[in-house]
């Protein structure tokens, strides 16, 4: 018995495909569209090289639960930047404390 599929034009798909939805800081669910600029530099500022990563590393382990890998890839990102933060101030201040000599 074949399955019902509801026709789609590969505009409309292609449409759906672009949406994306997200939350906004005020609650409300806004719709982003790849291409948008802002929302584009947005990604690549926040997400550029550690999500590509993230993702390499899923596929390469294949773990039972996805969601959970990823997200612990995303707070392990987060703890490495504010480590090289943390080491790039105390450098810093090695440096002006040498100065002040």
């Amino acid at each position: 018995m074949a399955r019902f599929r509801p026709q789609t034009t590969k505009a409309m798909r292609k449409e759906e495909n672009l949406k994306i939805k997200f939350s906004s800081a005020g609650g409300r669910s806004e719709e982003a569209r790849s291409g948008d600029p802002v929302y584009d530099t947005y990604m690549k500022q926040s997400l550029g090289k550690v999500l590509p990563d993230c993702l390499r590393q899923l596929m390469e382990t294949r773990p039972a639960d996805p969601i959970e890998f990823i997200s612990d890839c995303l707070h392990r990102a987060v703890e490495n930047q504010l480590y090289l933060m943390e080491k790039e101030k105390y450098a810093n201040n090695i440096q002006a404390m040498k100065n002040e000599k």
